[in-house]
């Protein structure tokens, strides 16, 4: 199996991280190719529409000039899709109707989405006002260095663990849950997952995979069950995760008026 042109080595994590990052070069150069640019785009496609269409109401019905105006018109349409799905998608706005295409309205909300997510100042531990990017930074990293620091380093044992948890499975229940994931239920798994959600450091979406399972979904069901069988994460940037702060309340002060989320990659 070849990836940019080599052999690609490896577990199936690691043959997939290599497919995908070569599919990510192709596709952003059709990104570029086919999108970049989309509003200016738009217009330059409504023009044209219009310019075919005023040849109508000078009475000129020639049948080269109705095929143009449909073809144009579909071209048109598709531009207005994509223009409002990339303007919704920023302004992470999901119960807007088909027939909606108001990008005035996303783009507005995608600029106030990216106010509302800029800290620009921020109370210490200390109850101090800090509002420099160093200094606001330092407040955030030390913070969850607290939260989540080790109190203690004396290891833990098994036996600490079972009585903190009175409670264990049946040994046919820990059968099952031993047991190898099918291809069958890392298909429903991979297909039943929501859209419209925001992407990890990978840069792929659920709608990736679902759009194009039929041609990657060996490549996903090996890295998959080689997880399981290995319990082996390979270290790859791409499967980290982006960790977002949420604010609890309208006007955040503290680093406590936030709530952290993980930003996953869909594997």
């Amino acid at each position: 199996m070849k990836c940019r042109g080599r052999e690609a080595h490896g577990n199936g994590m690691e043959i997939l991280h290599c497919k995908l990052k070569e599919a990510r070069v192709e596709l952003k150069k059709l990104n570029h190719d086919e999108f970049s640019n989309i509003s200016s785009r738009v217009i330059e496609k409504q023009v044209k529409l219009e310019g075919i269409n005023g040849k109508f109401f000078n009475g000129d019905l020639n049948p080269n000039v109705l095929s143009r105006a449909d073809s144009v018109n579909s071209e048109y349409k598709e531009l207005c899709s994509v223009e409002r799905q990339l303007f919704q998608s920023k302004a992470r706005m999901s119960w807007y109707k088909d027939g909606d295409a108001s990008t005035n309205f996303f783009h507005k909300n995608m600029r106030s989405q990216q106010n509302i997510n800029r800290i620009t100042q921020i109370h210490n531990k200390d109850g101090v006002l800090v509002e420099k990017y160093d200094d606001v930074k330092e407040v955030v990293v030390n913070f969850y260095k607290d939260l989540f620091a080790a109190k203690s380093n004396a290891p833990v044992s098994v036996v600490d663990v079972k009585n903190v948890m009175k409670k264990s499975i049946q040994d046919t229940h820990k059968h099952t849950l031993g047991k190898c994931v099918s291809s069958l239920e890392i298909e429903d798994a991979m297909l039943s997952m929501k859209v419209g959600k925001a992407t990890g450091p990978d840069t792929y979406s659920a709608e990736f995979y679902r759009d194009a399972w039929l041609v990657i979904k060996d490549f996903v069901v090996e890295a998959i069950q080689t997880f399981f069988v290995t319990s082996h994460m390979s270290k790859f940037p791409q499967l980290y995760c982006y960790i977002t702060l949420i604010p609890k309340v309208p006007k955040p002060q503290h680093m406590k008026d936030f709530r952290h989320i993980a930003c996953c990659n869909t594997i």
